[in-house]
C-alpha cells in the first residue's frame, strides 16, 4: 500500500511527541537540554554511529470511525563518547570506556523515550505494543527499517555531545 497523501501531516503528528519526549527524557534523568538541528532522510540503512539502539513500535490508529495498521522503528544512535556521558549521567558514576555497567543503557534510553511517548501517540489515537530494545555497537550491523518508509534523522545537541534520533512511520491497511 503507499503512502496516504497527507503522509507528512501524519508523520510530523506522529513524531510530535518522541521529540518532546526525548528533551523530557534529557532535561529529566541527564540533567541537559538538548537543541535540535535540521532535519534530514536517511538514504540506506546503515549505522553510522558507534552505537545504536533501536525499538519496533507497531499497533492500531484509530480516526474517522476507523482502525488502520502502523508500524515505526524508533532509533537513538550516538558516537561513543556521548553514550559513555549519558551512561554517566544516568547511572550516577564516571564512564570512560565501554563495559558490561553500560553495555544496555541505549536500550533502556529507548524504553524511557518511547514511555514518556506512549500518552502523547494515546491522544492522537494510537494504540502501540512494543517489542523489546535491540543494541548494535560497532559499525557493521544494519538497522531493521520498516519496509517502503522513509527514515527522518532528527539530530541533536547538548553539552554532553551530539546524537540523532531516527524515525520511520508506515501506515498500512484499513482493519474491518
Amino acid at each position: 500500500m503507499g503512502r496516504p497523501k497527507n503522509f507528512a501531516q501524519k508523520f510530523v503528528e506522529f513524531s510530535n511527541p518522541f521529540l518532546a519526549s526525548t528533551a523530557h527524557v534529557f532535561e529529566t534523568a541527564c540533567q541537559c537540554s538538548i537543541k535540535p538541528r535540521k532535519l534530514g532522510i536517511k538514504k540506506d540503512t546503515s549505522i553510522r554511529e558507534e552505537i545504536a539502539a533501536f525499538i519496533d513500535v507497531k499497533g492500531h490508529y484509530y480516526h474517522d470511525e476507523r482502525k488502520d495498521f502502523f508500524e515505526s522503528l524508533l532509533v537513538f544512535m550516538t558516537p561513543q563518547k556521548t553514550y559513555l556521558n549519558i551512561s554517566s549521567r544516568l547511572l550516577g558514576e564516571e564512564y570512560e570506556t565501554m563495559c558490561d555497567d553500560v553495555r544496555d543503557v541505549g536500550a533502556e534510553f529507548c524504553n524511557m523515550i518511547l514511555g514518556n511517548t506512549r500518552p502523547g501517540l494515546k491522544d492522537l489515537g494510537y494504540k502501540i505494543s512494543v517489542a523489546i530494545p535491540r543494541m548494535s555497537i560497532g559499525r557493521v550491523s544494519k538497522i531493521p527499517y520498516v519496509a517502503d518508509s522513509p527514515v527522518f534523522i532528527l539530530p541533536f545537541e547538548s553539552d554532553i555531545g551530539g546524537f540523532q534520533i531516527e524515525l520511520c512511520y508506515k501506515l498500512g491497511r484499513t482493519i474491518e
